[in-house]
């Protein structure tokens, strides 16, 4: 997921909801489809620690982070996979907010993983 148009303004905004592949290690547990080397459980704070930038323009740029849906009918829409779960989740650090194409999402430097929506 990338932003493909960012918001002039960055959206404030305290949840969020992320796509996760479920685990077969347990209920819990769950991964990002791009990064499944990396297990993550609900109730734990995930932090991007890298100063790293997406350049989808050569003067448009964004910093990285965990991206997600900012509505929960997007992410449940999109999550079509029956391994895959939507997850609400709490985001701190909003580094940008914009559009995939036209769904509405954002990036945090900082997550939690508060529970599966479904």
């Amino acid at each position: 997921m990338c932003l493909t148009r960012l918001d002039k303004k960055t959206y404030k905004c305290r949840v969020g909801y992320k796509i996760f592949d479920e685990s077969i290690i347990g209920e819990k547990c769950f991964y990002s489809p791009y990064y499944p080397k990396y297990l993550m459980k609900i109730g734990r704070t995930y932090i991007d620690r890298k100063n790293n930038f997406i350049w989808f323009d050569p003067k448009v740029r964004y910093e990285t982070g965990f991206h997600f849906y900012l509505d929960k009918e997007t992410a449940l829409n999109w999550c079509y996979h029956p391994h895959q779960v939507v997850i609400k989740i709490k985001v701190k650090k909003v580094v940008a907010t914009g559009y995939q194409g036209k769904l509405r999402v954002g990036v945090a430097k900082e997550i939690t993983l508060l529970e599966v929506v479904k």
